[in-house]
């Protein structure tokens, strides 16, 4: 009888959770075809004893530092999902609570409320004089000893299956016929040494971007939460990885703790200290964590958060807008828009901690093109420029955007033409110089021109300020009438009084 954690509907819960927010990635697709045979042939190797990890996925960020990304397999994260479903279940009860890196109903958030409340109590509200000891681990992930983190495991795993699954992705060496994913394979030797599994032997290294490399991070650094809290007896400890905050009230107690952690680290776990970004400083000067700058009262978000999304708005606003000597004329452009609205939405669910209000309102006003496409609701942002009708037949379709964009001329795609109807037609008329025909009965008058021409009459009308849409044809809705959005709008400069 196959043990349970083994189980064929173990395998098929790991799936599930594997695909969770990931269903319409092209890994997830590409395994979810044929299904059930992938996952039954996973599960026959995993109980054989005969799995073995398969090619990595190799590539380099930049962001916030030049690092190498080791991206398994999808066959391969739904193992790690069976191995930390388990593990999970040993390991949980016995890590510390202010341990708050990639466990379930932890998270940076809470990590940054539970240090503020310890600010709080540190300084007494404020009144007494207090201090902070940041704790890094120097170059963490590459430096793991493999040994020492099996160890560990082997001591609380007692199922043979189980442990051996464990060495089997502990040991797996990424470097060894990998993918590399990028145009240029020569930007690997610009990822320093000390941050390159490269240039490590087998024994050292777990890969950055793996959950079992995330789960493993908490087990191998948990004797350093067992050591900080029932030993030097620190009360007021916080960990997100390999970041530590410990608070006191004495500078020549953090002091002390330094040295104790910085030798227990060597001699139980063979991890050094990073000793540029380990300091002692005030609490009152704010305590720069996980991205935030916290103090007692209020939260700020680090400048450099607010200078990587101003970036991505500036790349965003130059794709997405063009500037000319007349007006603003703006590109409509679905994927795009789909895009900046998630990047967004994830900026401010992670600003939405701190206190940003006048942040985000000193953004849309820096950014005012934000305003065109999308609507603020407190801290996230919705659609704006969906604007998608359909109707039994054209001529009501197009009494919609006419209505729904008051004042602006309409240039409608219909088939290989663009069209104008009605008061619009005796415009364009004298605008373009174009042929009015009454052939519609319920849109007459009417002229047009062939849809390849388009931008050439979108310059005379950007030239001659006159605001203006296009609502392009995007498919079929029925039989007979098409489904159309918006495309483009320009907005005019308006005329100094």
């Amino acid at each position: 009888m196959v043990h349970n954690n083994f189980s064929l509907k173990n395998v098929f819960d790991s799936y599930l959770k594997c695909r969770s927010n990931k269903r319409n990635s092209r890994a997830a697709l590409v395994f979810e075809y044929d299904l059930e045979e992938k996952l039954f042939r996973l599960w026959e190797r995993l109980i054989g004893g005969i799995y073995h990890p398969s090619r990595s996925i190799c590539f380099v960020i930049n962001k916030p530092k030049l690092r190498e990304i080791f991206a398994s397999s999808f066959e391969d994260r739904v193992v790690h999902h069976v191995l930390v479903r388990y593990l999970e279940r040993i390991w949980e009860p016995k890590f510390i609570y202010d341990s708050y890196s990639c466990r379930v109903g932890k998270g940076t958030h809470l990590a940054i409320k539970r240090m503020q409340k310890f600010i709080r109590q540190v300084s007494s509200n404020g009144v007494r004089r207090s201090f902070y000891l940041h704790v890094d681990i120097k170059d963490f992930f590459i430096t793991v000893d493999k040994e020492v983190l099996f160890g560990l495991i082997s001591k609380h795993v007692k199922d043979a299956r189980m442990l051996e699954l464990a060495r089997n992705l502990i040991f797996s060496d990424p470097t060894v016929n990998y993918i590399f994913l990028g145009r240029n394979r020569q930007v690997l030797e610009n990822v320093p040494e000390n941050k390159s599994l490269f240039n490590k032997n087998n024994k050292k290294g777990l890969p950055i971007g793996n959950l079992t490399s995330q789960f493993f991070a908490n087990v191998y650094l948990d004797p350093i939460d067992q050591y900080v809290k029932h030993h030097l007896k620190c009360r007021y400890y916080v960990r997100y990885c390999d970041d530590m905050i410990l608070l006191c009230n004495s500078v020549a107690q953090l002091e002390d703790w330094r040295q104790n952690i910085g030798e227990f680290a060597v001699k139980e776990l063979r991890l050094q200290l990073n000793n540029k970004a380990t300091h002692i400083a005030p609490v009152n000067n704010g305590i720069d964590f996980l991205g935030f700058i916290t103090r007692k009262d209020y939260i700020l978000v680090r400048r450099r958060s607010i200078n990587n999304l101003k970036k991505v708005l500036k790349r965003y606003e130059g794709l997405l807008v063009d500037e000319t000597a007349f007006g603003r004329l703006y590109r409509y452009d679905f994927i795009l828009c789909e895009k900046l609205l998630h990047t967004l939405n994830s900026y401010l669910g992670h600003f939405k901690l701190a206190d940003t209000y006048r942040l985000i309102k000193r953004l849309f006003v820096r950014y005012p093109f934000l305003d065109e496409f999308y609507i603020r609701r407190g801290t996230k942002v919705v659609r704006n420029y969906s604007f998608k009708q359909r109707y039994a037949n054209l001529a009501v379709q197009y009494w919609f955007y006419r209505k729904k964009f008051k004042g602006f001329l309409v240039f409608f795609h219909v088939g290989c033409f663009i069209e104008f109807y009605c008061m619009h037609a005796k415009l364009v008329q004298k605008l373009f110089g174009l042929q009015v025909k009454y052939c519609h009965k319920r849109l007459r008058p009417r002229c047009g021109f062939p849809l390849k021409r388009l931008n050439e009459y979108i310059d005379v009308a950007v030239r001659e300020k006159v605001p203006f849409v296009v609502i392009s044809q995007t498919g079929r809705e029925g039989l007979r009438v098409m489904d159309r959005d918006i495309a483009w709008k320009f907005i005019p400069v308006p005329e100094d009084n």
